[in-house]
């Protein structure tokens, strides 16, 4: 076993599927994250993700190729000599990526990262370039899961709708089993009418990217109507190849 937990595990039901441990903790083992909302820490209740072993092939790598493939197919990013594609919050505590797979390939991949205003040594990405948007309009005292990273093999376009809702799905687990208030993400405005449908509104102007090659607009949905939107179109996800 590797990692440091001190509690049990705390399975979820349903279990998230292929929760990704960043590749700074891999070492030379196939690992799964198992969830634990909160755990209690030398007196104090915070968040904990705790590794297991993993019996199947999801591996880091996989996101991270994953990421720079779709990504560099969209010019979205510079090539590099490793093929690979993450950030510094890859190896945050409060960030979790997924990653889904067709026939048994790597088809699409998100990263959920929570903000709890408890834990503000904390932040998420959306923060560096909306910061003061997300105050203003959500408040410093809300809990916040973000959705960023959100990626499609090239060869999987063509199913997108369906790995969409399955990513997306992922994101409102957390929202849900974390008890944030809202969900958000800084999202490219072409991508702005599938978070639209699923309760995301636009809360900023366009801006520029930091760290990538896109425009992008902070939308966010308070969690409970992100949930019936959600549900409300899931006949549309089941439709979708």
């Amino acid at each position: 076993m590797i990692g440091v937990p001190v509690n049990p595990y705390l399975r979820l039901t349903p279990p998230l599927r292929a929760l990704i441990v960043p590749e700074s903790l891999l070492s030379g083992v196939n690992l799964r994250w198992i969830y634990r909302p909160s755990c209690n820490v030398n007196g104090q209740n915070r968040r904990s993700f705790m590794l297991a072993d993993q019996q199947s092939s999801f591996t880091t790598e996989q996101i991270y190729k994953l990421r720079y493939t779709a990504y560099l197919s969209n010019d979205s990013i510079d090539p590099n000599p490793n093929a690979v594609f993450y950030d510094r919050y890859d190896a945050a505590g409060n960030c979790l990526s997924h990653i889904e797979y067709i026939d048994g390939q790597p088809a699409g991949s998100i990263r959920a990262c929570v903000y709890d205003p408890a834990e503000p040594d904390l932040p998420i990405p959306a923060m560096e370039n909306y910061g003061a948007e997300i105050a203003r309009v959500l408040g410093p005292d809300k809990k916040l899961v973000e959705a960023n990273k959100y990626t499609i093999h090239p060869s999987f376009q063509h199913r997108s709708i369906r790995i969409k809702a399955l990513l997306y799905g992922f994101i409102l687990d957390v929202a849900l089993k974390e008890g944030a208030d809202f969900i958000i993400g800084a999202i490219r405005p072409s991508q702005a009418l599938f978070y639209k449908r699923i309760g995301l509104k636009p809360v900023s102007t366009v801006k520029p990217s930091l760290h990538m090659k896109f425009d992008t607009v902070l939308m966010s949905g308070a969690v409970e109507d992100c949930e019936r939107c959600f549900n409300a179109n899931a006949h549309r996800h089941r439709g979708a190849a």
